[in-house]
């Protein structure tokens, strides 16, 4: 597989997307809604195997409004492409690029994902 690209719901961000309970740190009931659509959207784009050996993922968010912290959106998308099956490990990416953009009609995040080897070359399926 030399790539794929995704787009999936706008994940919360990490002050949202964990809780702690009785003194530990979980994944709230927001976190866990979000990511269950997230799986839902990435298993209905990618049916294939997951990726092997390291991996670069270019995310970009569009955002409703021009508010938010793009970094802490970071982690829930990878346990997400990890729960999808997308990557076997979310230790596999390599490299990361975020970028953001405004779209207050659709937001969303797009996620290019893309063997190591192959993403020089720009190939990428869809």
């Amino acid at each position: 597989m030399t790539g794929i690209r995704l787009t999936i719901p706008v994940p919360p961000t990490t002050n949202h997307y964990y809780a702690v309970v009785r003194g530990r740190k979980i994944v709230s009931k927001a976190g866990r809604e979000w990511t269950a659509q997230a799986v839902r959207s990435i298993r209905e784009q990618h049916t294939g195997p997951a990726f092997t050996g390291d991996v670069r993922i270019e995310a970009t968010w569009y955002r409703e409004r021009r508010s938010g912290d793009l970094s802490n959106r970071i982690k829930p998308t990878e346990d997400a492409l990890q729960k999808a099956g997308v990557l076997e490990n979310d230790s596999q990416i390599a490299e990361l690029e975020w970028k953001r953009r405004e779209d207050k009609a659709n937001p969303r995040l797009v996620l290019v994902i893309r063997n190591l080897e192959t993403a020089k070359a720009g190939e990428c399926e869809k």
